[in-house]
């Protein structure tokens, strides 16, 4: 269950039974409760994963083909890593010397903008906050580079039971062009399992998990996305991604946002939501994954009645 103590979300036994390359049955009422709610596929594609944590039951709307991820990679890249950490192939206070010339420099990176100097060193443990917390692209090429590259991140998760992901672009690469943007890719079910697996503490020992948990927690990206449509209180462990546009169609191939919620009332729920190919503006595209979130909070989230006693 994720129980909040003191500043820090801790993940620990949670009622769900999942085993590593299996989700629980579907239910087929999402399609339904969202089908108003969704724009025409010519507009954009919105796939969605809902996972209730205690009562093993998960609702999935447009799960195939697969979507873009973007950054949304850097959170199985930094399960990934700390991985790496626990089997003592890296440590987290190990120092990587890193060279300003060496990096993107038009990207987003709040770590070139904090280390002015032509030679730095940063920690894993930095390198990892930029990476999940700030989301920076630079962060995340040196963490590939240091954890074997996209390959070894790739025969990871498909040793985890991910056979629909597909991680072969450096952020480097997907700077490339906008057809590279496509290159990192996975279904809504794989994003979900894995989240799944973190939270039943299939992945990590508890020290890595509390840090990772940390930078989810923390990080102030995605505001206007699945967190604007949570009620007062909720509790939302996520990481975001987003593309850039296509400079002659308008089209933004990404926006993502994926994570561990617990609302207000106690309840865990793994949800995962994927816009790929939006024509809108990225206001208006967050503001329909705010609207989806509401609509989701309303129906398949809503509280399950007690029965009274006599």
């Amino acid at each position: 269950m994720i129980r909040l103590l003191g500043r820090a979300l801790l993940l620990s036994s949670l009622l769900l039974s999942t085993h590593a390359a299996e989700l629980p049955r579907q239910s087929n009422s999402l399609t339904e409760v969202l089908a108003r709610q969704l724009p025409p596929s010519e507009y954009a594609r919105v796939g969605i994963y809902l996972l209730d944590l205690q009562q093993a039951q998960a609702w999935s709307l447009n799960n195939n083909p697969s979507y873009p991820l973007l950054s949304s990679f850097k959170l199985p890249l930094a399960i990934w890593v700390l991985k790496l950490v626990e089997t003592g192939q890296l440590s987290l206070e190990q120092a990587v010397p890193i060279q300003r010339s060496a990096l993107m420099q038009d990207t987003w990176s709040p770590l070139l903008d904090e280390h002015k100097a032509a030679n730095f060193t940063l920690t894993v443990r930095e390198l990892l906050r930029y990476s999940v917390e700030l989301s920076d692209n630079n962060a995340a090429d040196v963490l590939l580079q240091l954890s074997g590259g996209t390959a070894a991140l790739q025969q990871y998760l498909q040793q985890q039971g991910l056979q629909n992901t597909v991680i072969q672009a450096t952020e480097q690469q997907m700077h490339q062009g906008f057809a590279a943007q496509y290159r990192n890719h996975s279904r809504p079910s794989d994003m979900a399992l894995l989240l799944a697996q973190l939270a039943n503490t299939e992945l990590l020992h508890a020290e890595q998990s509390d840090l990772l948990v940390q930078w989810l927690r923390d990080t102030p990206t995605g505001a206007k996305r699945v967190k604007a449509g949570l009620p007062d209180g909720s509790i939302w462990l996520h990481k975001t991604g987003t593309s850039g546009t296509d400079e002659r169609s308008g089209v933004r191939a990404a926006v993502n946002d994926i994570g561990l919620l617990q609302l207000p009332d106690g309840r865990q729920f793994v949800l995962v939501m994927l816009v790929q190919d939006s024509h809108w503006s990225l206001d208006d595209t967050e503001a329909l994954m705010a609207r989806l979130t509401a609509r989701l909070v309303e129906t398949a989230m809503r509280p399950i009645p007690v029965p009274c006693g006599p």
